[in-house]
C-alpha cells in the first residue's frame, strides 16, 4: 500500500528524512542559510528582479534590497497564477513563506526575504482559468474566464485576457455583494484584470498589491532577464539528460522501496525541458530524444542539438522548464534556505534529489505550508445543529449520514436513539403481541367467547400501527431530507466535492467579507508547521490547530 510521503515528513519518519534535510533541525537550518548564502551573481539577479515589469511597493523594493547583501537568503514559495487570486491555497502557501521567513532571520541573525516565484511556464491555461464562490443559496459557483484564440500551448505569461473577463468580473461582483469590501475586493480586480493583459500579469499585478505589506519580492519567471541567467542550467541539463533520467528512475525505485510513489512519469533519457519552436510567445511542446537531437512531443518536429543550442541562445525563453526542473532553476538562481510547499510538492522534493546531485547543490529546506480550514457563522451554525467538528465533515458524505442516523441525536442525552420506520414498526407490533398474549389467558377465563374479538383488536391494532408508522415514517424521512440538505450546505462551506476547502474556495469571497483576514491568517499560521488550522471569522472569531 502507497504511503503518504507528505505525512511521512510530517511525523519525522526516518523514511522520509533519508530524502529530504530535516526542516525542524537547527543545525541542518544553519547550514542550509550558509548554501543558499553563497550564491554567485548576487547582484545581476537583483538587477534583473529590479528590472522586471511587476508592479512593487515600497517594502518589496525594501525587501529586493535587502536581497543584495551578501548575508541574505530567501524562504521561496509559488504557485499557478490562478484567475483573481486562485484558491485560499496560494495565499495560505505565500503566509507560510513570509512567516518562516521571519522565524529563520530571528534565529539565524541575517537578512531572511519571502519570494513569491511566478509559476508562468505551464500552458494549461484551463487549469488556471476559473474561481469558485461558496454562495449562500446556490451553492458553490464557478466563475471563469475563456481562452484567447491562437493561445493555445502558449505559456500563461503570453496568454492575454480576452473580453470574458469584463463579464467575469461582473459576475464575481455580483455574488459578492454591495458592502465595502466587495466593492474594494472587485475595484481592485478591475484595475488589474483588464483585457489585453496576460493572464499571469493580472495575477501578479493584484497580489503585490496585496502582500507589499509583509515585504514579497514576485518572481516573473518567464522575464527575459531571468531566462539569461537560467539558460547556462537549461543547456547543461539538456546535456545531462541521460544521467538525470537514470538518476530519477533509481529515485524511483527507491521511493518505491519505501512505499512512497513519485509524483511526475520519469521517461528515460528524456529531457526534462520544453521547447517553444515558433518563439517564446508560441506553443510549448515537451522534447524527447530522437537519434542524436529531439522530436517535438505532440508535432513530431525534429530539432538538432545545435538548432535548439542556437535558437536558445538567440533568446533563451525559448526553453522553459518541466516541475522535475523548476526547483533547480529556482534554487540555482536564487539565495534559497527553504522552499515552502504543499503535501504534492513535498513529494515531488523527494523525488528530485538526484537533479541537485547532477548540479552539485545541495537541496535546500523542504518545509511544509501550513493547511488553513476558513469557519464562518454559517458554517458554525451548521456544524451545532448536526452535532459536529469542522473534521468530521472530511468523511465521506454516505459514511457522515449513516453516522448522524445511527448516533444519539435526540435533545436529551439519556433518550433513546431515534429509529428507523422499519425498527418502529417492528418494536410497536412485537409489544402489541406481547400485550394480547398475555392478557388472551386472563378474559379467556372470564369469558372463552372474549377470544375472537380480541383478536379482531390485536388486528385492528395492527392496522392501527401500519397507518402511524406510514405518517411517522413520511416526518422521519422529511427530517433526514433536512438533515442530508444541511450537511450538503456544510460541505459546501468546508469540504466542496470532498476536497479541502482551501483548494476550491476563492481568495475574493473572503476577502470582501473580512478585510483584517491576511492578517489574521498571518497571525494563524506557525512556522515549521504543517499542521491544520481551523480559523474562526466572524463574531466568534479565533484560532486552533487541529492537526499535525
Amino acid at each position: 500500500m502507497t504511503r503518504s510521503f507528505a505525512a511521512a515528513l510530517l511525523s519525522g519518519s526516518p523514511d522520509a528524512l533519508e530524502l529530504l534535510p530535516d526542516y525542524r533541525d537547527a543545525a541542518q537550518r544553519r547550514a542550509a542559510a550558509e548554501v543558499g548564502a553563497r550564491l554567485e551573481g548576487r547582484r545581476a539577479l537583483v538587477d534583473v528582479l529590479a528590472s522586471q515589469d511587476v508592479p512593487r511597493g515600497p517594502l518589496a523594493l525594501r525587501s529586493l534590497d535587502r536581497l543584495s547583501h551578501p548575508s541574505a537568503v530567501a524562504v521561496v514559495t509559488g504557485q499557478q497564477a490562478g484567475l483573481f487570486g486562485g484558491p485560499l491555497l496560494t495565499m495560505v502557501k505565500l503566509l507560510s513563506a513570509v512567516v518562516n521567513a521571519r522565524a529563520l532571520e530571528a534565529e539565524l541573525g541575517r537578512p531572511v526575504v519571502p519570494v513569491f516565484w511566478l509559476q508562468n511556464e505551464d500552458h494549461d491555461f484551463a487549469e488556471i482559468a476559473e474561481t469558485w464562490v461558496p454562495a449562500r443559496a446556490a451553492g458553490l459557483l464557478r466563475v471563469a474566464v475563456e481562452p484567447s484564440a491562437g493561445c493555445e500551448r502558449c505559456s500563461v505569461a503570453h496568454h492575454p485576457l480576452n473580453e470574458s473577463v469584463v463579464g467575469a468580473l461582473f459576475e464575481l461582483s455580483a455574488l459578492l455583494g454591495e458592502g465595502d469590501g466587495a466593492r474594494a475586493v472587485v475595484s481592485s480586480l478591475e484595475d488589474a484584470y483588464v483585457p489585453g493583459r496576460s493572464i499571469a500579469a493580472a495575477f501578479a499585478t493584484w497580489l503585490s498589491g496585496l502582500v507589499d505589506a509583509f515585504g514579497v519580492v514576485i518572481v516573473d519567471s518567464r522575464d527575459a532577464g531571468l531566462a539569461s541567467l537560467a539558460l547556462p542550467i537549461h543547456l547543461r541539463a539538456l546535456d545531462g539528460a541521460s544521467a538525470i533520467a537514470s538518476g530519477l528512475l533509481a529515485r524511483d525505485g527507491r521511493l518505491t522501496e519505501l512505499g512512497f510513489r513519485g509524483q511526475v512519469h520519469v521517461r528515460p533519457g528524456a529531457p526534462l525541458a520544453f521547447f517553444h519552436p515558433t518563439g517564446p510567445l508560441g506553443p510549448r511542446y515537451r522534447l524527447e530524444t530522437h537519434d542524436g537531437g529531439y522530436a517535438l512531443v505532440g508535432p513530431g518536429d525534429l530539432v538538432t542539438r545545435a538548432q535548439l543550442r542556437a535558437a536558445a541562445e538567440a533568446d533563451p525563453r525559448v526553453l522553459s522548464s518541466s516541475a522535475l526542473l523548476r526547483p533547480i532553476i529556482q534554487d540555482s538562481l536564487l539565495p534559497t534556505v527553504a522552499y515552502v510547499g504543499g503535501p504534492a510538492e513535498l513529494a515531488y522534493f523527494a523525488q528530485i534529489g538526484p537533479v541537485y546531485e547532477h548540479f552539485g547543490r545541495p537541496m535546500p529546506l523542504i518545509v511544509p505550508r501550513s493547511r488553513v480550514r476558513l469557519i464562518e457563522e454559517r458554517a458554525r451554525r451548521l456544524l451545532q445543529d448536526l452535532a459536529l467538528t469542522p473534521g468530521d465533515v472530511s468523511r465521506p458524505r454516505d459514511d457522515l449520514l449513516a453516522f448522524i442516523a445511527s448516533r444519539d441525536t435526540a435533545p436529551s442525552t439519556d433518550a433513546p436513539p431515534i429509529p428507523a420506520p422499519d425498527q418502529l414498526r417492528e418494536r410497536l407490533q412485537a409489544r402489541i403481541r406481547d400485550v394480547i398474549a398475555a392478557e388472551e389467558a386472563v378474559v379467556t377465563t372470564v369469558d372463552p367467547t372474549l377470544r375472537g374479538p380480541l383478536e379482531k383488536l390485536a388486528d385492528a391494532t395492527g392496522d392501527s400501527v401500519v397507518r402511524f408508522v406510514q405518517k411517522y415514517e413520511r416526518a422521519w424521512r422529511g427530517r433526514d431530507q433536512l438533515t442530508g440538505d444541511r450537511l450538503d450546505r456544510l460541505r459546501v462551506l468546508l469540504e466542496p466535492n470532498g476536497v479541502p476547502q482551501e483548494r476550491v474556495h476563492g481568495l475574493p469571497y473572503y476577502l470582501a467579507r473580512y478585510p483584517d483576514l491576511l492578517q489574521r491568517l498571518l497571525g494563524a499560521i506557525e512556522p515549521f508547521s504543517g499542521g491544520l488550522i481551523d480559523v474562526e471569522l466572524g463574531a466568534h472569531a479565533s484560532t486552533r490547530e487541529v492537526a499535525s
